[in-house]
């Protein structure tokens, strides 16, 4: 069972951003089967470690065509991958502080 689902209406309409949306939509659900199943550190270190490369490449991607292009709402959006770069920031840094012993560990 996916943990989220892309659907259609997520669409910008942009190939190449509603293809790495899409593969955003992967790495979360590969993470959060990876936690369910108890996969261990390994696994979820390497999920881990795509998602912020993810978060720090797509988002300045996006952000510097919307700036190219002029998007009216390029400082909401902006905040909206600032608050999402901070979340996976703070769960890279609670899993790295929980390792010696947490539920994460198997």
């Amino acid at each position: 069972m996916l943990f989220v689902e892309w659907k259609s209406e997520f669409s910008v309409g942009i190939e190449r951003f509603d293809d790495d949306h899409r593969h955003l939509f992967s790495l979360l659900n590969q993470l959060h089967e990876s936690m369910a199943a108890r996969d261990g550190n390994l696994v979820l270190s390497l999920v881990l470690r795509e998602l912020v490369w993810y978060a720090q490449n797509h988002f300045r991607a996006e952000e510097v065509l919307m700036k190219l292009y002029g998007y009216p709402e390029l400082a909401s959006h902006r905040a909206e991958h600032d608050r999402f770069t901070e979340q996976v920031v703070q769960f890279v840094d609670h899993f790295r502080s929980d390792e010696t012993g947490s539920q994460l560990k198997c």
